[in-house]
């Protein structure tokens, strides 16, 4: 598959809504306590019968534009995006924080139709060459406990540092991840 990945300008940010970013969730992971009730483990269970994940809605796109808008212009954000012919089929959002050390992956997305052909792991590059040219020793992520997302990052060499309690509601982002880019 050809595709471009480039950096977006900020009136670009609503070509996300050309994304379709449902799923099919056949497997996730679920947080178990352990046994001395000090910490929690991952496992990964099949969800029988699979479950639909819708695209995003209106509502839930006029957020992220918004949201990643206020990113852009208020932290520094980078915001790339993926196309293939004039249509983008991948985004992610970036920032650096105050520290200097640490970037941060706020969003990474792709298409339902072009999942599993590379485009996630070229944007993924691409973060992390925006993360050396800032100089940063590490990039930390959040995601879903869904296995086709968390699989994603463990794959690209990212450490799970942090699980949400399972009693704990939350919408997204059970897992924290960090990834170290440079050794100490």
């Amino acid at each position: 598959m050809n595709f471009i990945i480039r950096q977006l300008a900020l009136d670009e940010i609503p070509k996300i809504g050309q994304i379709d970013n449902s799923d099919v969730v056949d497997a996730r992971y679920v947080c178990i306590p352990n046994t001395e009730g000090l910490g929690l483990s991952l496992q990964r269970v099949v969800v029988e019968p699979p479950e639909h994940e819708p695209n995003w809605g209106e509502e839930e796109l006029s957020c992220r534009y918004a949201l990643w808008r206020r990113n852009v212009e208020e932290e520094g954000a980078v915001f790339f995006g993926a196309f293939v012919g004039d249509a983008l089929a991948g985004v992610s959002l970036m920032t650096k924080f105050p520290d200097g050390q640490t970037a941060e992956l706020y969003a990474l997305h792709v298409d339902r139709q072009h999942r599993r052909q590379g485009l996630g792991a070229a944007l993924m590059e691409r973060v992390e060459n925006q993360c050396a040219a800032w100089d940063c020793a590490q990039l930390l992520t959040y995601t879903t406990l869904k296995a086709s997302s968390l699989d994603f990052y463990r794959s690209r060499k990212f450490c799970v540092i942090g699980l949400q309690d399972p009693s704990v509601e939350t919408k997204n982002f059970e897992v924290t991840l960090l990834k170290k880019l440079k050794q100490d």
